[in-house]
């Protein structure tokens, strides 16, 4: 009887320091030095950037080289269009402020890397990160040559329609990777839920 006595007393102790004991955070060790753990309170963070940087940023993510082929209708309807936008402040469209706060992100040494069906176009065509020459099939990331000396890319992978083994590896990049925006994009709700044990079984019971 002592035996069970001594043990109830026992978790009833420990019961009472539970809220009071900080757990170790193995998660913020090696690439992971350096990076705090978040406080449970709210906070407010200024990560906005300058319109001069921004307007300067957005034009480049629709730069394209000398001689290279740009299907005519993308050049007007993207690259003119989004130019446009840009100079006026006005009626800019979600791409436009995907591909800024990508361009941000990168401009300061942050990685972006992005993955799905078709998502260098993006699936309903308003992305267009990635160029592709209409003679030569090479391929552009605009994104990429922000300046001659950045160390910070856009990583972009149009994946296999097997989205369980896609994003478990998206998940694991994004673990691997502190420094880099990974991005899953299921295109349709279907694709979604062929993901769905890696919801469940990493990302819902996931730190991030």
């Amino acid at each position: 009887m002592k035996i069970t006595s001594d043990h109830m007393a026992f978790l009833t102790e420990q019961f009472k320091v539970a809220d009071s004991t900080v757990p170790k955070a193995p998660h913020l060790e090696k690439q992971w030095a350096g990076l705090v753990q978040a406080p449970s309170s709210l906070q407010m963070w200024d990560t906005g950037v300058d319109s001069q940087t921004l307007q300067y940023l957005g034009a480049k993510s629709v730069e394209i080289p000398e001689n290279f082929n740009l299907h005519k209708h993308l050049k007007k309807t993207h690259v003119e269009a989004r130019l446009q936008k840009l100079r006026e402040g006005v009626g800019l469209d979600w791409a436009t402020a995907e591909a800024l706060a990508f361009a941000s992100l990168i401009y300061q040494g942050f990685g972006v890397r992005i993955s799905g069906q078709d998502v260098g176009r993006g699936t309903f065509s308003q992305r267009h990160c990635m160029f592709v020459d209409q003679e030569t099939a090479e391929m552009h990331i605009p994104l990429n040559h922000i300046s001659e000396d950045q160390n910070a890319h856009l990583e972009v992978a149009n994946s296999i329609l097997s989205e369980e083994a896609v994003l478990g590896f998206e998940y694991g990049m994004s673990i691997e990777s502190p420094n880099t925006l990974c991005i899953w994009e299921a295109q349709f709700g279907d694709f979604f839920n062929g993901a769905q044990i890696m919801i469940d079984t990493f990302i819902s019971g996931g730190e991030g």
